[in-house]
């Protein structure tokens, strides 16, 4: 416990690490001001902290985090081990470093007139600003703080009662395995109705208000951003009866199956933990199938090829289902795309359902005997 908070505090101070030369410089910062900082030194700190810090620098405008972003507390983000940040520039601004930090770590800043709350997320998702129409007509008072803590469910609905709105929820939602957690937000001078809005789209949500009544119903988006991707994992139509491909030597099989432990353990699946929470499918060619069926030998892991996966799981809700027991369910995916000892190159990922998933570009290479981890990317969210 006592190394665990040792690690936190010297993150937090490391958060302090915007060096200016000039009291000058620091009191116009202070102010939110996009001056030229003489340094920014930005050292080892966790990618959400370090966006934080750098948007604290910037007059500490509204901000929510996409759950897919590394990091955020609900969906494929949470799932995530965050990547730290290292920067060190002179002479630039806060939002330039800002807009750096976000770029290397494929990330977008999308602001919303409409809620004042700014998005982060992965970009390439095609997300937009919410629509001033979503919005609503807002005639709350504007709350010079406004705190939303709890589990996401119990927080849309409260602060949807402070906009004068009594919902309730599709049941689908309280099936969807991928909205369980807590949020934590501080917002300024925003509305309850801003606020809301700003919870349901950066979460998927959807509302159908009845104004005559001031009640709501709260259901989940029709076409989530990653929807292709879901029809992708469904391409199969063999019935998992057969999965064609291409047969490889019992040398070059061995040393596959080698790499994809090790990103296999790194993604989290070990053969002595178990995942009973929800049944993870995990994908292998027919080669690799015994061995892996053999290595994982917990009854919430289930090996198959592309095929039988397919068949085995489908989308219930927003979320991946198991079809056989009804469970929720995480598909995961190991694929190598070089292998010349003693290097090798992979990735491997996870998909959750509505939410997404995410996947990580590796760079091994043998020695002593086993294949080492040397690079690890972030490559998609999805």
């Amino acid at each position: 416990m006592k190394n665990v908070t040792l690690r936190r505090v010297l993150s937090l101070l490391a958060l302090l690490a915007i060096v200016t030369t000039s009291q000058e410089a620091n009191s116009q910062n202070a102010s939110g001001t996009d001056e030229v900082v003489s340094i920014i030194h930005i050292n080892d700190v966790p990618l959400t902290d370090a966006i934080k810090n750098l948007s604290r620098h910037l007059g500490g405008f509204n901000f929510i985090f996409d759950p897919r972003v590394p990091g955020s507390g609900i969906g494929p983000g949470g799932r995530i081990l965050q990547p730290s940040v290292k920067y060190r520039r002179k002479n630039v601004t806060a939002h330039e470093a800002l807009q750096e930090v976000l770029r290397r770590n494929k990330l977008v800043m999308i602001t919303n007139p409409a809620t004042t709350i700014v998005r982060f997320a992965p970009a390439g998702l095609g997300l937009k600003p919410v629509a001033a129409i979503e919005a609503g007509t807002d005639t709350n008072e504007i709350h010079p703080e406004f705190r939303v803590t709890g589990r996401l469910d119990y927080a849309v609905k409260r602060v949807a009662e402070q906009a004068q709105i009594s919902v309730d929820f599709d049941p689908a939602i309280l099936r969807r395995g991928d909205l369980e957690g807590d949020v934590w937000f501080m917002w300024s001078n925003v509305t309850a109705r801003q606020a809301l809005t700003a919870l349901l789209d950066n979460y998927s949500l959807a509302m159908t208000e009845d104004t005559t009544t001031s009640r709501a119903r709260i259901t989940l988006q029709k076409e989530p951003a990653n929807d292709a991707h879901r029809k992708q994992v469904r391409r199969c139509t063999c019935n998992g009866v057969h999965c064609a491909a291409k047969r490889i030597s019992q040398s070059d099989l061995s040393a596959r199956l080698m790499v994809k432990e090790a990103v296999l353990q790194d993604l989290g699946v070990s053969p002595t933990k178990d995942v009973s929470d929800r049944v993870l499918f995990l994908a292998a060619s027919d080669q690799e199938k015994p061995h892996f069926a053999r290595l994982y030998v917990s009854p919430s892991v289930m090996v198959g090829n592309d095929c039988e996966v397919a068949v085995w799981t489908t989308m219930v809700d927003g979320g991946v289902i198991d079809t056989r027991t009804g469970k929720h369910a995480t598909i995961c995916h190991v694929s190598i795309s070089d292998l010349k000892i003693p290097d090798a190159k992979a990735a491997g990922g996870m998909f959750f359902g509505a939410l997404g998933g995410f996947s990580y570009s590796y760079g091994l290479r043998f020695q002593d005997g086993k294949w080492v981890i040397v690079s690890k990317e972030l490559g998609v969210v999805f």
